[in-house]
């Protein structure tokens, strides 16, 4: 079961008919969205209480880290995969910062376990920069069984993603909508 189009909006607004409402057990997958802002640090906690067996997080295009103390943010042991398509990527009508590596490992550090990771190419290809110099991101990254990935002819990058992901099977299948 997926729960998806989740922003900061939704703690705040969403209503129980009892004072304690139990976890949603059946949740796998949750889909972060950022159509109210950058994602808050009250979203994280309302993940960490209502889906506790949720195994994939889907982050949605142009979804950010607001700024707070990041080391405050839950730790999700169960979710082994990640789905990206793009982070704070830049466009006309957004003022985005570019690619601050230290909230992407904050972002990181929110899947202690994980295992899996999708993404676009171009996201990589974007940040291959930042990407290669952050030593702990280059740890979490060395951690990773797969890597799949949108469709690759650039032989170059293809040899940084071997480099940068040693560990993992690099696959070139992933379409950024498969799971919406």
């Amino acid at each position: 079961m997926v729960f998806s189009q989740l922003g900061n909006a939704f703690p705040n607004t969403v209503h129980f008919n009892v004072p304690d409402p139990p976890p949603c057990k059946r949740v796998r997958q949750v889909e972060l969205t950022e159509c109210d802002g950058p994602l808050s640090l009250a979203l994280f906690k309302f993940i960490e209480r209502f889906f506790p067996h949720a195994d994939n997080l889907y982050i949605s295009i142009e979804c950010r880290l607001e700024k707070f103390d990041w080391t405050l943010l839950p730790h999700f042991p169960k979710m082994t995969t990640v789905s990206m398509g793009v982070y704070y990527r830049n466009s006309d009508d957004f003022n985005y910062d570019p690619l601050d590596a230290a909230s992407f490992r904050a972002l990181f550090s929110l899947v202690p376990n994980l295992r899996v990771f999708q993404t676009s190419i171009a996201f990589l290809e974007e940040y291959q920069t930042v990407l290669r110099v952050d030593q702990q991101l280059r740890e979490v990254f060395e951690r990773i069984e797969v890597v799949q990935m949108t469709k690759n002819d650039n032989r170059q990058m293809e040899e940084f993603l071997h480099s940068f992901f040693p560990n993992a099977k690099l696959r070139f299948d992933y379409q950024l909508y498969q799971f919406l």
